[in-house]
């Protein structure tokens, strides 16, 4: 049926039949819609093609289709329409040829018709076309199947279908035929190769033609290879996002524009204890309880707005328990032009309560270190973020914005600017640094003494320097006031040995000149022996007043200038002395009695023990050993007679000698060696400075 339409879609002309066809007069359906009369759910599809013919971005268009007559009973009909050639009149835009599909004979001889009458019509269709009888012999193409397949007419016509369609075989060729026979035609996907060996995939639909010499099957199909391509690379990244919202960790939710959940991953439903089944039942209405109706609205209007919103929100679980999310919304295009909201969650539940955990804690830490007595400040780098009530006083001010906000270093004395950046890059380094002693510039110029303890801290989400400040201005002072009078009285105190030493030596000066001029030898012998104790006494002032320390002495280097002294006075350089010195430090109270007892010792030695002193021989020997000093004395002499030892306390030397032993705690032994001869005195004493 052949039927003239207007650009606007409206019947001008219609066949008898076709009024007949559709149950209404010729009269009342000119001037109509022509989608009136088609099924509801095909005429947007009309619609659309009928748009790209009349803009000539095709120059006609197929379709089978369902026709609605006036008792509303469907037609299945055959809609073809094309441009008009230049013998059509009276300002037709488009032809229309309508099929009758209701019964099979009727749409076989349609069919061949259309075929013999319309040769020109198939050659305008920009789907390909084409006509093989019942041993799969190739009849007839159009010039669209041409350009598909690449092949020229003639080398087509010359072919099979198992040509081009080698998957092929003439059973299925028989079954094809048959089956359209029944179904009066068939949509199918069929594989050509092209003239250049590729495989074209094609969509068309088949139906049996019915002729004097046979059965034939003609096929209108379309090449879809790419559009399969872009299908099986959309399926492909449609399996892999199915995967990837089914392995991550974050929610995922999709809703229509009512909010009914259409969808929702595992990690979404475990989220809030709900299988998906159970979901897919519920809105996001009964699980939102941070949000009213009104506010939703509202984050969906500026998803609208800008594509995409992110927020923070709160849905209740199967226990009824609050989990928190972080969410984000995107809308996109749904069916039928409704939107679907997909959102995407994080559970951040267990970060919120530890967020708050935190804050709790700061804001308890900073209550009461706020009160705190001792200053406290923090520094971010360089900044001072934070100080104490203690803090502002310490710098002589009640306005927090003088030191919040300004750099540490201004309030520190400029020679210890370089040490407080050194603290501040070890700490930024992440390492530790001891207490340290600072100056502290007050508000009015006057320097404070810090003693300043730092950690590593957190404040506000912040990774801070906190600093403990403890003024010591008061301890400094007193101190340096104590270590003016110590050094005080450590100059008297020299002063005082050095003064000792020069009257002692005045004395033994005396002494020796009362030798040189007396002629009493007994008395010049006491005078020598006194004279020698005292100079031994002034020979530890001198020692005093000379060491670094005014408390103890290094007595070990001391014996042998003591010893050298004794025989320079008895004129004994030529006897042989040996030393074993381990190291031993004396207080000055245990020096001069140990080196008085050692001069007495070694002037016996000399005066009474040595015969000859070429051949004399004098050991000494000090070790300590568990805070006892032992100091052993051993020569080659005579030895000393045992009558004289048994009465030691008749002679002044032993008597003195055991006084200063007493002096010490010591012990003091004297006896003869047991291999050469001569005497071994032995003195043993604990050591105070040990």
């Amino acid at each position: 049926m052949k039927a003239y339409i207007n650009r606007d879609c409206l019947w001008m002309n219609v066949p008898i039949r076709l009024s007949e066809l559709l149950g209404e007069s010729r009269d009342k359906i000119i001037g109509r819609s022509v989608s009136d009369y088609f099924v509801e759910e095909d005429r947007e599809k009309i619609n659309q093609q009928w748009l790209e013919l009349i803009t000539h971005s095709t120059n006609s268009f197929s379709l089978f289709t369902k026709m609605i007559g006036a008792d509303k009973e469907t037609i299945d009909v055959q809609l073809v329409c094309f441009y008009p050639g230049e013998f059509e009149k009276n300002g037709v835009d488009i032809v229309a040829y309508i099929q009758d599909l209701t019964k099979q004979n009727r749409h076989v001889r349609t069919i061949e018709n259309q075929v013999k009458e319309h040769t020109r019509f198939i050659e305008l269709l920009s789907d390909g076309y084409l006509l093989v009888d019942s041993e799969g012999r190739i009849k007839e193409v159009n010039n669209a199947y041409c350009r598909m397949t690449g092949y020229s007419r003639k080398e087509v016509l010359g072919m099979t279908i198992f040509d081009i369609n080698p998957d092929l075989t003439p059973d299925d060729q028989q079954q094809l035929i048959d089956s359209l026979k029944k179904n009066q035609s068939q949509s199918i996907e069929v594989i050509h190769r092209s003239r250049q060996g590729s495989n074209l995939e094609l969509q068309g639909t088949l139906v049996a033609l019915e002729r004097d010499d046979g059965i034939y099957i003609a096929g209108i199909v379309k090449n879809i290879t790419e559009h399969n391509a872009i299908m099986r690379e959309l399926t492909k990244q449609s399996v892999f996002n199915s995967k990837l919202l089914e392995s991550t960790n974050d929610g995922y939710i999709l809703a229509d524009a009512k909010g009914n959940i259409l969808d929702v991953n595992p990690a979404y439903s475990q989220m809030v204890g709900y299988t998906r089944e159970e979901l897919q039942k519920m809105t996001i209405r009964e699980l939102e309880s941070n949000f009213n109706d009104e506010e939703i609205f509202e984050i969906i209007k500026e998803a609208m707005e800008t594509g995409n919103v992110k927020f923070k929100t709160s849905h209740l679980n199967s226990s009824g328990n609050d989990v928190i999310l972080e969410s984000s919304l995107t809308l996109i295009d749904g069916v039928e032009d409704e939107p679907l909201v997909v959102g995407f969650v994080r559970d951040i539940t267990a970060n919120m309560l530890l967020m708050n955990k935190i804050k709790e804690s700061e804001e308890r830490w900073e209550g009461l270190v706020k009160d705190n007595p001792n200053a406290v400040v923090l520094t971010k780098g360089e900044e001072i973020i934070f100080v104490n009530d203690a803090v502002l006083k310490l710098y002589g001010t009640d306005k927090e914005s003088e030191i919040v906000g300004h750099f540490l270093l201004e309030f520190i004395h400029p020679d210890d600017r370089e040490k407080v950046k050194s603290r501040l890059r070890n700490f930024n380094a992440g390492g530790t640094e001891p207490p340290a002693d600072l100056r502290f510039m007050r508000k009015n110029g006057e320097v404070r003494y810090l003693e300043v303890h730092s950690t590593q801290a957190r404040f506000h989400g912040l990774t801070a320097i906190q600093s403990v400040l403890h003024d010591v201005t008061d301890r400094v002072l007193y101190k340096r006031s104590i270590e003016k009078s110590l050094k005080q009285k450590e100059v008297l105190l020299e002063e005082v040995h050095h003064r000792v030493k020069n009257n002692l030596a005045v004395v033994s000066g005396l002494m020796e000149l009362k030798v040189m001029y007396t002629q009493n030898e007994e008395l010049a012998k006491e005078l020598t022996d006194s004279y020698q104790r005292i100079h031994t006494m002034a020979r530890i002032h001198e020692t005093m007043y000379q060491n670094e320390s005014l408390e103890d002495l290094q007595f070990h280097e001391l014996v042998e200038q003591l010893v050298d002294s004794v025989l320079t006075a008895f004129e004994a350089e030529q006897v042989h002395v040996s030393y074993d010195l381990e190291p031993v430090i004396l207080t000055v109270n245990d020096a001069i009695p140990c080196a008085l007892i050692l001069n007495e010792v070694v002037s016996n030695s000399v005066r009474h023990g040595f015969k000859e002193y070429e051949t004399a021989e004098l050991s000494l020997k000090i070790e300590q050993h568990k805070g006892q000093v032992d100091l052993q004395i051993m020569d080659n002499g005579s030895g000393i007679p045992d009558h004289i030892i048994e009465n030691r306390n008749d002679s002044l030397g032993f008597t003195l000698m055991d006084m200063l032993t007493d002096q010490l705690s010591g012990k003091l032994t004297i006896k003869g060696a047991e291999d050469a001869g001569g005497t071994v005195v032995r003195l043993q004493f604990p050591n105070e400075s040990a």
